[in-house]
């Protein structure tokens, strides 16, 4: 059944004329194994508020926490060009502190929703030590809950961020089952347990009555990404557009770039440039999805990527100087007990050990330096 299901996505994906296009045109592909969207919170829609300046005051400060954490280059494209690597500022404070400000008038708490976190890589030959959470999810986690536990000391009104994990979004495209999806989301959340600042929305938690399993969720996301889909046309006369899906073929070679990746092209009779458009076509999907669900909520959009503009936007570290996501990469302790996310092909097995340690009763794997 999900065989047929890929055969009917590549369909329409080769077929645009079977499709109104026009229906949602998306100006941006994702770059990852994870979709980033979530609902900005736009200042046009705010209330007018009077400015109180010990608000205003206030509202600066956080934006400075919120500044000390933000990506500061497109880490999609230095994870397949490092000469891309270049420091970038982003645009948009102006904007994010009038949204920061409208909630502090009302002395509501600053809520953020970041969409990933969505499965381990597939690749464990080169990347990754198992299907599960380790030490690098956690470390991320963290960190993330550091700026959490900032905001919350100079905002009375309190700060949360919630991730909303996507990988069932996706998963069966790269040969992922519902159990690994579920068994990692579970994982998740019992590394949380003493981070009370974030919480984890998980592919079940998207079941509703009627929505009523996963199969019905992924479903319904599909159904999104066929609305969603960007003409190879739109693509090609679009220098952006075209860059990133670029990089998105390169990042997806490498992801498959393993036995069980190979066979499973070979098993689908696909290759790398049809797996890169269902995913980007499914991560496009699960943004609208969401946006059905939790559209109405007022929260501070914050992404896995670098975001060129912060008032809609704010593309946030995962860890102080990794450019890795957790789930690409697996964490490494050096002696002088700085850490770094890394692939695990370029650990030098003789002069690092795997090892690991209980967090919440779960067993999470690192390597540290001899």
């Amino acid at each position: 059944m999900k065989n047929e299901t890929l055969v009917h996505e590549k369909h329409c994906l080769e077929n645009k004329n079977t499709l109104n296009t026009s229906i949602i045109k998306l100006s941006l592909i994702s770059l990852s194994l994870s979709s980033n969207f979530s609902l900005p919170l736009q200042s046009s829609v705010l209330p007018v508020v009077q400015k109180n300046p010990n608000h205003q005051k206030l509202a600066q400060k956080i934006c400075k926490i919120l500044k000390e954490y933000r990506l500061t280059c497109d880490i999609d494209h230095s994870s397949v060009d490092p000469t891309k690597s270049v420091e970038m500022v982003p645009v948009g404070y102006e904007e994010l502190e009038l949204q920061i400000l409208a909630l502090i008038t009302e002395n509501l708490p600053i809520k953020m929703r970041m969409v990933g976190f969505p499965f381990k890589s597939t690749n464990q030959a080169n990347k990754v030590i198992s299907d599960m959470p380790d030490m690098a999810e956690r470390y991320s986690l963290e960190y993330l809950h550091s700026l959490l536990k900032r905001l919350n000391e100079v905002y009375s009104a309190g700060a949360h961020l919630t991730i909303v994990s996507d990988g069932c979004a996706f998963s069966d495209i790269l040969g992922i089952t519902d159990e690994q999806v579920t068994n990692y989301e579970r994982a998740l959340k019992q590394l949380l347990e003493d981070l009370p600042h974030i919480s984890v929305i998980a592919s079940q938690d998207l079941i509703t009555p009627e929505v009523n399993s996963l199969k019905a969720v992924r479903e319904a996301i599909i159904h999104y990404s066929l609305l969603a889909i960007v003409s190879e046309e739109k693509i090609k006369s679009d220098s952006k557009l075209k860059d990133d899906f670029g990089v998105l073929i390169k990042r997806i070679e490498n992801e498959l770039d393993c036995p069980n990746g190979q066979e499973l092209l070979r098993a689908r009779g696909q290759n790398i440039d049809t797996v890169s458009k269902l995913i980007s076509q499914r991560s496009s999907g699960f943004g609208l999805f969401i946006k059905e669900k939790y559209g109405s909520q007022k929260v501070i959009s914050v992404s896995v990527h670098y975001q060129p503009n912060v008032g809609k936007k704010i593309g946030i570290k995962l860890s102080p100087t990794s450019f890795i996501t957790p789930w690409h990469g697996v964490l490494v302790v050096e002696k002088d007990g700085t850490s770094k996310i890394v692939h695990k092909q370029d650990i030098d097995s003789s002069a690092y050990k795997q090892t690991g340690k209980f967090v919440n009763r779960f067993w999470c794997p690192f390597y540290q330096a001899n």
